[in-house]
Formats: structure tokens, sequence, C-alpha cells
């Protein structure tokens, strides 16, 4: 099975980085239930946190779907993961992108 390296950096609008924000990831697939035994199958959730610098990665399986949360952010969101070796995880989701909120930018950036 494949996996594409999924990862991401979460500041605050001071720039800090913000460490233990939880990020989670179901499988969209999951619940199902099992045809041959009538039991359903309860998905495994994927937690993980942002590091210290306000980091975050996860190796997730190409082609998957998922369901990623971001309770802090108001992200939840079902993605596709591509058959790529890494992709930032804001590049699949709707999520606003805007340009750099640096004061000392002095207005430099063309979409902010």
């Amino acid at each position: 099975m494949s996996t594409c390296k999924v990862y991401g950096y979460i500041i605050n609008g001071s720039e800090e980085p913000i460490e233990g924000l939880i990020i989670q990831f179901i499988p969209s697939s999951l619940p199902s239930v099992n045809a041959s035994t009538g039991k359903a199958i309860y998905p495994e959730v994927l937690s993980y946190a942002t590091t210290s610098t306000g980091y975050f990665e996860k190796y997730l399986t190409i082609n998957t779907d998922f369901i990623v949360i971001i309770n802090s952010l108001g992200i939840k969101e079902k993605i596709r993961i591509p058959d790529l070796s890494e992709v930032s995880l804001f590049s699949l989701t709707s999520t606003y992108v805007s340009g750099d909120a640096t004061p000392t930018d002095a207005g430099t950036e063309k979409n902010w």
C-alpha cells in the first residue's frame, strides 16, 4: 500500500506556533457493516497533535477518502489522499488561503 505524507503548520495571528492542537483523520468508508456477520465496523480515528513548532504530519494511504477534523479551526471536511509522495493538508481542503499577515510586510503581499 502506497502512502502520501500529509503535513502542515498551524500558527496564531502573531505567527507563534500552536503546540498540541489535535488533527483527526477518519476513514470515510467506515463505519460499515460486515455482510457476512452483520456486525458494524467502527472506524479507527487517527489523532495527532502539533509539535512545539506547530507542525504535524501523517502518512496516509493514497486514493483513500478521509474525514479530516480540526475542531479548533472549525474544519470538518472529506478529503481524498492524492497519489503523491507528500502534500500540504490545507491544499486538500476548502480552507481559505490568504497572504502573510506579518505587519512588517507593509502591504507587499499580493493577496493580503
